[in-house]
Protein backbone atom coordinates (compact mmCIF):
# COMPACT_ATOMS: atom_id res chain seq x y z
CA UNK A 1 0.00 0.00 0.00
CA UNK A 2 1.68 3.32 -1.23
CA UNK A 3 1.44 6.78 0.89
CA UNK A 4 -1.47 8.30 -0.84
CA UNK A 5 -3.58 5.08 -0.47
CA UNK A 6 -2.66 4.99 3.02
CA UNK A 7 -3.18 8.66 3.56
CA UNK A 8 -6.58 8.75 1.69
CA UNK A 9 -7.80 5.49 3.94
CA UNK A 10 -6.69 7.28 7.06
CA UNK A 11 -8.99 10.50 6.17
CA UNK A 12 -12.20 7.92 4.78
CA UNK A 13 -11.65 6.30 8.26
CA UNK A 14 -11.92 9.66 10.46
CA UNK A 15 -14.75 10.76 8.66
CA UNK A 16 -18.61 9.60 10.27
CA UNK A 17 -20.50 7.15 8.46
CA UNK A 18 -23.37 9.37 9.15
CA UNK A 19 -21.27 12.36 7.34
CA UNK A 20 -20.38 9.68 4.53
CA UNK A 21 -24.51 8.83 4.21
CA UNK A 22 -25.16 12.67 3.88
CA UNK A 23 -22.49 13.10 1.25
CA UNK A 24 -23.50 9.93 -0.45
CA UNK A 25 -27.33 11.57 -0.61
CA UNK A 26 -25.88 14.26 -2.52
CA UNK A 27 -24.11 12.54 -5.03
CA UNK A 28 -27.39 10.45 -5.53
CA UNK A 29 -29.39 13.54 -5.60
CA UNK A 30 -26.74 15.45 -8.00
CA UNK A 31 -26.24 12.36 -10.28
CA UNK A 32 -30.07 12.31 -10.94
CA UNK A 33 -30.17 15.93 -11.13
CA UNK A 34 -27.48 15.54 -14.33
CA UNK A 35 -29.63 13.18 -16.13
CA UNK A 36 -32.67 15.59 -15.62
CA UNK A 37 -30.25 17.84 -17.24
CA UNK A 38 -29.12 15.79 -19.65
CA UNK A 39 -32.21 15.12 -21.56
CA UNK A 40 -33.46 18.83 -20.99
CA UNK A 41 -30.37 20.10 -22.86
CA UNK A 42 -29.80 17.31 -25.76
CA UNK A 43 -33.73 16.28 -26.42
CA UNK A 44 -35.73 18.99 -24.90
CA UNK A 45 -34.81 22.62 -25.57
CA UNK A 46 -33.04 21.04 -28.89
CA UNK A 47 -36.65 20.17 -30.14
CA UNK A 48 -38.24 23.84 -29.10
CA UNK A 49 -35.15 25.82 -30.56
CA UNK A 50 -35.57 23.97 -34.08
CA UNK A 51 -39.30 25.54 -34.53
CA UNK A 52 -37.38 29.23 -34.35
CA UNK A 53 -37.07 30.61 -37.58
CA UNK A 54 -33.52 31.92 -36.39
CA UNK A 55 -30.79 29.61 -35.41
CA UNK A 56 -29.01 31.35 -32.99
CA UNK A 57 -30.74 29.71 -30.09
CA UNK A 58 -29.78 26.27 -31.51
CA UNK A 59 -26.19 27.14 -32.38
CA UNK A 60 -26.36 28.66 -28.73
CA UNK A 61 -27.79 25.45 -27.20
CA UNK A 62 -24.98 23.13 -29.13
CA UNK A 63 -21.93 25.15 -28.01
CA UNK A 64 -23.15 25.15 -24.39
CA UNK A 65 -24.72 21.84 -23.61
CA UNK A 66 -21.75 19.86 -22.79
CA UNK A 67 -19.75 22.57 -20.99
CA UNK A 68 -23.11 23.54 -18.81
CA UNK A 69 -23.22 19.51 -18.03
CA UNK A 70 -20.00 19.43 -16.56
CA UNK A 71 -20.03 22.72 -14.86
CA UNK A 72 -23.25 21.01 -13.35
CA UNK A 73 -21.20 17.75 -12.13
CA UNK A 74 -18.16 19.45 -10.72
CA UNK A 75 -20.39 22.47 -8.88
CA UNK A 76 -22.14 18.70 -8.02
CA UNK A 77 -19.01 17.37 -6.47
CA UNK A 78 -17.23 20.47 -4.71
CA UNK A 79 -21.02 20.71 -3.02
CA UNK A 80 -21.24 17.15 -1.91
CA UNK A 81 -17.34 17.25 -0.65
CA UNK A 82 -17.97 20.90 0.74
CA UNK A 83 -18.66 19.53 5.14
CA UNK A 84 -15.63 17.51 4.47
CA UNK A 85 -12.21 18.85 6.75
CA UNK A 86 -10.13 15.93 7.14
CA UNK A 87 -6.76 17.08 5.92
CA UNK A 88 -4.89 17.94 2.85
CA UNK A 89 -5.81 15.54 0.44
CA UNK A 90 -9.76 16.60 0.67
CA UNK A 91 -8.37 20.01 0.41
CA UNK A 92 -6.08 19.41 -2.74
CA UNK A 93 -9.35 17.70 -4.13
CA UNK A 94 -11.37 20.28 -3.47
CA UNK A 95 -9.15 22.93 -5.27
CA UNK A 96 -8.52 20.54 -8.18
CA UNK A 97 -12.34 20.93 -8.69
CA UNK A 98 -12.59 24.67 -8.23
CA UNK A 99 -9.83 24.55 -10.67
CA UNK A 100 -12.02 22.45 -13.06
CA UNK A 101 -14.75 24.71 -12.94
CA UNK A 102 -12.32 27.69 -13.98
CA UNK A 103 -10.92 26.18 -16.64
CA UNK A 104 -14.74 24.48 -18.24
CA UNK A 105 -16.38 27.95 -17.04
CA UNK A 106 -13.56 29.70 -19.43
CA UNK A 107 -13.96 27.51 -22.25
CA UNK A 108 -17.46 27.51 -22.52
CA UNK A 109 -17.17 31.46 -22.73
CA UNK A 110 -14.60 31.15 -25.28
CA UNK A 111 -16.76 29.23 -27.70
CA UNK A 112 -19.77 31.40 -27.29
CA UNK A 113 -17.98 34.05 -27.87
CA UNK A 114 -15.99 32.66 -31.32
CA UNK A 115 -18.92 30.70 -32.70
CA UNK A 116 -21.55 32.68 -31.69
CA UNK A 117 -20.92 36.36 -30.87
CA UNK A 118 -18.34 36.89 -33.40
CA UNK A 119 -20.11 34.52 -36.37
CA UNK A 120 -23.56 36.34 -36.12
CA UNK A 121 -21.93 39.99 -35.40
CA UNK A 122 -19.93 38.79 -39.25
CA UNK A 123 -23.46 37.86 -40.28
CA UNK A 124 -24.91 41.18 -39.37
CA UNK A 125 -22.20 43.33 -40.76
CA UNK A 126 -22.34 41.72 -44.05
CA UNK A 127 -26.33 42.39 -44.28
CA UNK A 128 -26.06 45.60 -42.96
CA UNK A 129 -22.77 46.86 -44.90
CA UNK A 130 -20.95 47.89 -41.77
CA UNK A 131 -17.79 48.60 -42.13
CA UNK A 132 -16.02 47.26 -38.65
CA UNK A 133 -16.33 43.44 -39.71
CA UNK A 134 -12.60 43.25 -41.36
CA UNK A 135 -11.36 45.70 -38.83
CA UNK A 136 -12.80 45.07 -35.10
CA UNK A 137 -14.15 41.94 -35.55
CA UNK A 138 -10.49 40.26 -36.02
CA UNK A 139 -9.24 42.29 -33.23
CA UNK A 140 -12.09 41.23 -31.07
CA UNK A 141 -11.53 37.68 -32.21
CA UNK A 142 -7.75 37.63 -31.07
CA UNK A 143 -7.96 39.64 -27.86
CA UNK A 144 -11.17 38.62 -26.28
CA UNK A 145 -10.03 34.61 -25.89
CA UNK A 146 -6.91 35.43 -24.90
CA UNK A 147 -7.81 37.92 -22.02
CA UNK A 148 -10.38 35.21 -20.66
CA UNK A 149 -7.94 32.69 -20.99
CA UNK A 150 -5.60 35.00 -19.10
CA UNK A 151 -7.87 35.84 -16.38
CA UNK A 152 -8.55 32.03 -15.89
CA UNK A 153 -4.85 31.27 -15.52
CA UNK A 154 -4.96 33.38 -12.81
CA UNK A 155 -7.95 32.23 -11.16
CA UNK A 156 -6.36 28.69 -11.38
CA UNK A 157 -3.32 29.75 -9.68
CA UNK A 158 -4.99 30.94 -7.11
CA UNK A 159 -7.26 28.68 -6.07
CA UNK A 160 -3.99 26.57 -5.73
CA UNK A 161 -3.10 29.26 -3.01
CA UNK A 162 -0.55 31.17 -5.29
CA UNK A 163 -0.56 34.94 -4.43
CA UNK A 164 -0.61 36.67 -7.54
CA UNK A 165 -0.59 40.27 -5.66
CA UNK A 166 2.63 41.23 -6.84
CA UNK A 167 2.06 40.34 -10.64
CA UNK A 168 -1.10 42.47 -10.24
CA UNK A 169 0.90 45.18 -9.11
CA UNK A 170 3.85 45.09 -11.40
CA UNK A 171 1.44 44.67 -14.47
CA UNK A 172 -0.54 47.54 -13.21
CA UNK A 173 2.13 49.64 -12.73
CA UNK A 174 3.80 48.66 -16.52
CA UNK A 175 -0.18 49.13 -17.94
CA UNK A 176 0.04 52.64 -16.70
CA UNK A 177 3.90 53.44 -17.83
CA UNK A 178 2.86 51.59 -21.64
CA UNK A 179 -0.60 53.83 -22.06
CA UNK A 180 1.23 57.46 -20.70
CA UNK A 181 4.05 56.17 -23.65
CA UNK A 182 1.66 55.40 -26.30
CA UNK A 183 -1.36 57.80 -25.38
CA UNK A 184 -1.52 59.15 -28.84
CA UNK A 185 -1.64 55.74 -30.51
CA UNK A 186 -4.38 54.64 -27.86
CA UNK A 187 -6.01 57.75 -28.62
CA UNK A 188 -6.23 56.86 -32.19
CA UNK A 189 -7.35 53.70 -31.57
CA UNK A 190 -10.23 53.96 -29.39
CA UNK A 191 -11.56 56.59 -32.00
CA UNK A 192 -11.54 54.07 -34.48
CA UNK A 193 -13.12 51.55 -32.53
CA UNK A 194 -15.85 54.87 -32.41
CA UNK A 195 -16.01 55.23 -35.79
CA UNK A 196 -16.02 51.91 -36.85
CA UNK A 197 -19.12 50.65 -34.01
CA UNK A 198 -21.15 53.93 -34.23
CA UNK A 199 -20.28 55.33 -38.19
CA UNK A 200 -22.02 58.23 -39.73
CA UNK A 201 -20.31 57.06 -42.77
CA UNK A 202 -20.23 54.03 -45.09
CA UNK A 203 -17.63 52.92 -47.56
CA UNK A 204 -17.96 55.08 -50.80
CA UNK A 205 -19.58 58.12 -49.48
CA UNK A 206 -18.07 61.63 -50.30
CA UNK A 207 -17.11 63.60 -47.12
CA UNK A 208 -16.37 67.40 -46.53
CA UNK A 209 -13.74 68.27 -44.59
CA UNK A 210 -13.45 71.29 -42.38
CA UNK A 211 -10.89 72.26 -44.58
CA UNK A 212 -13.38 72.47 -47.43
CA UNK A 213 -11.38 69.60 -49.36
CA UNK A 214 -13.31 66.94 -50.56
CA UNK A 215 -12.53 63.23 -50.92
CA UNK A 216 -14.42 59.74 -50.79
CA UNK A 217 -13.84 57.10 -48.09
CA UNK A 218 -11.95 54.34 -48.46
CA UNK A 219 -11.33 52.23 -45.52
CA UNK A 220 -11.94 53.28 -41.22
CA UNK A 221 -8.84 51.97 -39.89
CA UNK A 222 -8.00 51.10 -35.93
CA UNK A 223 -5.57 53.51 -36.62
CA UNK A 224 -5.59 55.90 -39.50
CA UNK A 225 -9.01 56.63 -41.76
CA UNK A 226 -8.11 56.54 -45.48
CA UNK A 227 -9.47 59.15 -48.12
CA UNK A 228 -8.92 59.97 -51.82
CA UNK A 229 -8.95 63.66 -52.81
CA UNK A 230 -10.62 64.67 -56.04
CA UNK A 231 -8.65 67.53 -56.50
CA UNK A 232 -5.08 66.08 -55.63
CA UNK A 233 -5.95 63.13 -56.82
CA UNK A 234 -4.35 61.01 -54.21
CA UNK A 235 -4.86 59.05 -50.83
CA UNK A 236 -4.48 60.93 -47.44
CA UNK A 237 -4.42 58.97 -44.47
CA UNK A 238 -5.77 60.77 -41.33
CA UNK A 239 -5.24 60.07 -37.63
CA UNK A 240 -8.31 58.85 -36.10
CA UNK A 241 -8.47 61.07 -33.33
CA UNK A 242 -7.95 64.25 -35.40
CA UNK A 243 -11.36 62.83 -37.74
CA UNK A 244 -13.06 62.33 -35.20
CA UNK A 245 -12.81 65.90 -33.41
CA UNK A 246 -14.03 67.67 -37.15
CA UNK A 247 -16.98 68.57 -38.20
CA UNK A 248 -17.78 66.69 -41.38
CA UNK A 249 -20.33 66.72 -43.99
CA UNK A 250 -21.57 63.87 -45.56
CA UNK A 251 -22.66 64.85 -48.93
CA UNK A 252 -23.77 61.19 -49.97
CA UNK A 253 -26.72 61.68 -47.68
CA UNK A 254 -29.54 61.73 -48.03
CA UNK A 255 -29.36 61.74 -51.72
CA UNK A 256 -26.25 59.04 -52.56
CA UNK A 257 -25.54 61.20 -55.90
CA UNK A 258 -22.65 63.40 -55.70
CA UNK A 259 -21.63 65.98 -58.86
CA UNK A 260 -18.26 67.05 -59.18
CA UNK A 261 -17.00 69.48 -61.77
CA UNK A 262 -13.77 69.10 -63.14
CA UNK A 263 -12.50 71.99 -64.79
CA UNK A 264 -10.17 71.21 -67.80
CA UNK A 265 -7.95 74.01 -69.31
CA UNK A 266 -8.11 74.35 -73.36
CA UNK A 267 -5.34 76.11 -75.63
CA UNK A 268 -6.24 78.62 -77.16
CA UNK A 269 -4.94 77.56 -80.49
CA UNK A 270 -7.95 74.22 -80.26
CA UNK A 271 -10.83 74.06 -81.47
CA UNK A 272 -13.84 74.65 -78.99
CA UNK A 273 -16.03 72.44 -80.26
CA UNK A 274 -13.81 69.83 -81.23
CA UNK A 275 -12.86 69.44 -77.86
CA UNK A 276 -16.53 69.64 -76.13
CA UNK A 277 -17.41 66.49 -78.88
CA UNK A 278 -14.31 64.41 -78.13
CA UNK A 279 -15.09 65.33 -74.59
CA UNK A 280 -18.53 64.13 -74.80
CA UNK A 281 -17.34 60.72 -76.78
CA UNK A 282 -15.28 59.79 -73.47
CA UNK A 283 -18.35 60.34 -71.05
CA UNK A 284 -21.10 58.46 -73.35
CA UNK A 285 -17.93 55.62 -73.86
CA UNK A 286 -17.65 54.96 -70.08
CA UNK A 287 -19.80 51.83 -68.90
CA UNK A 288 -21.29 53.67 -66.37
CA UNK A 289 -23.19 56.32 -68.26
CA UNK A 290 -26.61 56.01 -70.20
CA UNK A 291 -27.24 56.34 -73.53
CA UNK A 292 -28.32 54.39 -76.81
CA UNK A 293 -26.94 50.99 -76.70
CA UNK A 294 -25.84 50.73 -79.99
CA UNK A 295 -24.01 54.23 -79.86
CA UNK A 296 -22.32 53.24 -76.59
CA UNK A 297 -20.99 49.98 -78.55
CA UNK A 298 -19.18 52.01 -80.84
CA UNK A 299 -17.58 54.33 -78.43
CA UNK A 300 -16.46 52.02 -75.93
CA UNK A 301 -14.60 49.97 -78.93
CA UNK A 302 -12.98 53.23 -79.39
CA UNK A 303 -12.05 54.39 -76.24
CA UNK A 304 -11.74 50.78 -74.27
CA UNK A 305 -10.32 46.99 -74.93
CA UNK A 306 -12.79 44.93 -74.69
CA UNK A 307 -12.04 41.55 -73.37
CA UNK A 308 -13.37 38.13 -75.16
CA UNK A 309 -16.04 37.93 -72.55
CA UNK A 310 -17.13 41.88 -73.16
CA UNK A 311 -17.16 42.24 -69.49
CA UNK A 312 -13.64 44.15 -68.66
CA UNK A 313 -13.75 47.68 -69.74
CA UNK A 314 -11.23 48.72 -67.35
CA UNK A 315 -8.40 48.63 -69.98
CA UNK A 316 -8.33 52.38 -71.68
CA UNK A 317 -6.79 52.57 -74.85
Amino acid sequence: MNINTLILFTALTVIPWQTIRFILGKLAIAALGACLLYVLLFYGLRSIFRKFESDIALVTLNVSAYPILSIFILVSLKVSFADLDSGDTIGWFDRLLTASIIIAVSYWFIQLFIQVFVYYLKDYARQTEAMWDNVLLPLLEGVVPFVIFLLASAFVLQSFGVDLTGIWVTLGGATFIIGFAVKDILANFFSGIVLLIDTPFQFGDILELENGSIGMLRKIGVRVTQLYMFDDRSEIYIPNSILQGQLITNLSRPIPHYFYALPIEIPPECDLEASQHLMWEIVFAHPDTLGDFEKKLSHIDKFYIVDNLGTNFAYKK
